[in-house]
């Protein structure tokens, strides 16, 4: 239920790169079934998580490890994730997807 001015104004408003492209989905397509090379990103992973583009590798090679996709975790726990990995960094520690396992 997105047009492409709310899209335009979000990237604007969020300060995401001009490289990420937003899709609406048409046809066949759906948010449960998106295209090859794209994934469901719903707003409230940019107003309430702050998520930046790209996504860190080590968010993608967790997800995958466990087989979810990024529309499947909640808010809570996506905001988790990061707060996680950004802790890593400033204490200077490299996570593997393994170390997800506990949260």
């Amino acid at each position: 239920m997105v047009s492409s001015d709310y899209l335009t104004t979000l990237k604007d408003f969020y300060q995401i790169p001009s490289g990420v492209v937003f899709r609406i989905p048409n046809g066949n397509e759906s948010v449960k079934n998106p295209p090859e090379g794209f994934f469901t990103c719903y707003e409230a992973f940019l107003v309430y998580c702050r998520m930046w583009f790209p996504i860190p590798g080590i968010i993608v090679r967790a997800l995958r490890h466990f087989g979810l996709l990024i529309s499947q975790l909640s808010v809570p726990a996506l905001q988790h994730w990061l707060g996680v990995l950004i802790l890593s960094y400033e204490l200077g520690m490299d996570l593997n997807p393994g170390d997800f396992e506990g949260f």
